[in-house]
């Protein structure tokens, strides 16, 4: 998420569209080499269910209710996705279009902002993650 905007988007804005979608389609070939290699290590239908264990009886009231809670927070959440995923595409033009992106005469190409919600993750994941308990 972190490297994909910046190698992609450098081929696509410095070199051309062509090159940097055959970039974005070698990563996503690796990623299905990576995970059918690993395919192993997955949890299968069977084990997932032993974990979770079988419920044989039927749903309490309460039980029914909190999963229509559970249900109404998931199309919220759904909606909420929904938007924010299109930050990829606005922010973008966005930012092509509207922003000043010369640095010591170098031109930030406009896709290279799309790393900053991932690196700002990867930064600050460990702090936090260390700052909860």
């Amino acid at each position: 998420a972190f490297a994909a905007p910046l190698v992609v988007g450098s081929l696509a804005e410095n070199v051309n569209w062509s090159m940097g979608f055959s970039a974005a389609a070698a990563g996503m070939i690796l990623a299905m080499i990576v995970l059918l290699l690993r395919r192993e290590d997955l949890p299968t239908a069977e084990t997932s269910a032993e974990h979770r264990g079988q419920r044989k009886e039927p749903l309490t009231n309460v039980q029914r209710k909190q999963l229509f809670g559970l249900g109404l927070l998931g199309i919220f959440a759904m909606v909420f996705w929904v938007g924010f995923e299109q930050i990829y595409g606005y922010l973008n033009i966005f930012i092509y279009e509207n922003v000043d992106r010369t640095v010591l005469g170098f031109s930030i190409p406009a896709t290279w902002f799309l790393s900053l919600n991932p690196f700002i993750i990867i930064t600050f994941a460990p702090i936090l993650a260390k700052l909860w308990p």
